[in-house]
């Protein structure tokens, strides 16, 4: 995703929208694991 970020910043122009919701849809794992740490840093 780090990946993305750079090129979306860097070199927006070049960036394959069907890339993007490739990523929406099947590389999300990271935004999971960082809410559930938020979860349990703030309910428990």
């Amino acid at each position: 995703m780090v990946r993305l970020r750079n090129r979306a910043v860097h070199l927006y122009g070049d960036v394959d929208p069907s890339h993007v919701y490739e990523i929406l849809q099947n590389d999300l794992g990271d935004f999971e694991t960082f809410i559930s740490l938020i979860v349990e840093h703030c309910f428990t």
